[in-house]
């Protein structure tokens, strides 16, 4: 990777745009290769690991505030602040915002503690109520800083919920105070639902590495298990056996079928644009019902209209 960085910048943009500059840092400062790269390109990565951790401090703190701000809700922990703990050096895994779990029947209660802590809800009326049916977080914010409250792994539907996110919750003890996390095999089932449903078809490997570094530590026919119980196994098929195509995984993953590159859906999904398209087109494949395909498909095509209603009010 060393001798690749320093020939090609082509490379170094794409993990720039993965924001994986910060990993490959960290990776490179373990092997004592990092001062073989040219002086600049790795101050460039020096910088960046910095940042990461810089905003992994900050949203540490911020995370153990949301935790005191919620209080007996212990709402769990998501991606970021988790994975950054557990599975990579200090300041090598990026994160933007926070990400918190609760269950559905525990949002309005959340809501009510973040709006008296000064958060500010992104979506608002007629919007929000639809996104609240029909999707699986909502946006909140204070100042510069951001948040997603979700309360599902996927849209609803054929899915029949998951609260063991929450219930299976553990506690993780950072410098500024407590948090909870989930069990790692939660935790697995929610990065694939996350890599599937939302960044399968645009930049998404900082989530595969995630996957390859969570693979060892994971029991997979429980994570599979997890999966059918709550509607998901067709996701979880699928999901793995696209990361399969990363033969570093396919290494660490139970064996199985293998997406192959000249896959339909991937020849249906592969331009660049229509992001909105090809995710409706992937939620039409989890859908094993025909009647509930339909019912997916007409809400997908009724949505626009109900977005732009919200926008207006």
């Amino acid at each position: 990777m060393a001798r690749r960085l320093a020939d090609e910048p082509e490379l170094r943009r794409r993990l720039a745009l993965e924001r994986l500059s910060a990993a490959v840092c960290a990776e490179l400062e373990t092997a004592g290769l990092l001062d073989e790269l040219p002086a600049d390109y790795a101050a460039e990565l020096r910088r960046a690991r910095l940042e990461v951790l810089r905003r992994q401090l900050i949203n540490e703190g911020l995370t153990v505030e949301l935790t005191r701000l919620a209080g007996e809700l212990q709402p769990v922990v998501l991606k970021g602040v988790h994975f950054a703990r557990l599975l990579y050096p200090p300041g090598a895994r990026s994160s933007v915002d926070i990400d918190l779990f609760c269950p559905r029947r525990l949002y309005d209660e959340l809501r009510r503690r973040l709006a008296r802590g000064g958060w500010l809800t992104r979506e608002h009326g007629a919007y929000a109520r639809r996104l609240y049916r029909t999707w699986v977080h909502l946006s909140w914010q204070k100042d510069d800083r951001s948040l997603e409250v979700h309360f599902d792994l996927v849209p609803p539907g054929r899915y029949r919920g998951y609260d063991e996110l929450w219930a299976n919750r553990r506690p993780l003890e950072l410098e500024s105070g407590r948090v909870y996390v989930p069990r790692l095999e939660d935790a697995a089932l929610f990065a694939l639902a996350h890599l599937a449903k939302e960044h399968l078809f645009e930049r998404h490997l900082l989530w595969v590495l995630d996957l390859h570094r969570l693979a060892p530590l994971v029991d997979w026919a429980t994570v599979k298990g997890n999966a059918r119980r709550c509607g998901l196994e067709r996701l979880y098929d699928f999901a793995l056996a696209y990361l399969r195509r990363f033969p570093a995984l396919r290494r660490r993953l139970p064996p199985g079928a293998i997406l192959p590159a000249d896959d339909y859906r991937f020849r249906l999904l592969k331009s660049t644009g229509g992001l909105q398209l090809r995710a409706r087109l992937l939620g039409l494949l989890l859908c094993q019902s025909p009647a509930r395909a339909l019912t997916y498909g007409l809400s997908r095509l009724l949505w626009p209209l109900v977005r732009r209603a919200g926008e207006r009010h």
